[in-house]
């Protein structure tokens, strides 16, 4: 039968920083592969600053570790979610493109190149904007105008 290690105990001193790992395996009697491997898989870090203010938070919060866990889940997904969002508006802005360079072909009117253009010009952005290319200074001047829109609707069918 296996030993019976105190492991939140081992987590506590790891997390603390105070003792090295060699210290902490031999006071729990396990080796010090098992600790690393353990912290690695439970996301254990070695920050006692940073610790001590998470516990701090979380007793005061009334938060509990598995409350914790539950928000980083909650946040990775929602991260996720942004980045499944960002690809699709991405590929969005990139079939605009793609297709506005076809019509700028057949165009003949004025008007018509010059919706083409500024059509094209909010695909570009839209895409540095989505990979964040831009200081921030240009956005907010350059909202597409609900004319241009409609007149991409009107005579693009899009």
């Amino acid at each position: 039968m296996g030993k019976c290690v105190d492991w939140v105990a081992v987590e506590g001193a790891y997390r603390a920083g105070k003792d090295s790992l060699r210290e902490i395996a031999g006071q729990h009697g396990i080796s010090e592969g098992a600790i690393r491997k353990r912290a690695k898989k439970e996301g254990w870090l070695r920050d006692p600053g940073g610790t001590k203010r998470q516990i701090v938070r979380a007793a005061m919060a009334g938060g509990t570790r598995e409350g914790t866990q539950y928000a980083a889940r909650t946040i990775a997904e929602a991260a996720n979610q942004d980045v499944a969002d960002m690809s699709a508006g991405l590929a969005v802005a990139r079939g605009c493109i793609n297709r506005l360079s076809g019509m700028v072909e057949a165009a003949r009117e004025p008007r018509d190149v010059k919706v083409i253009a500024e059509a094209n010009r909010i695909a570009v952005e839209t895409i540095r904007r989505i990979r964040d290319l831009d200081d921030g200074a240009s956005h907010s001047a350059s909202t597409p105008s609900s004319d241009v829109l409609s007149l991409l609707r009107e005579h693009y069918g899009l």
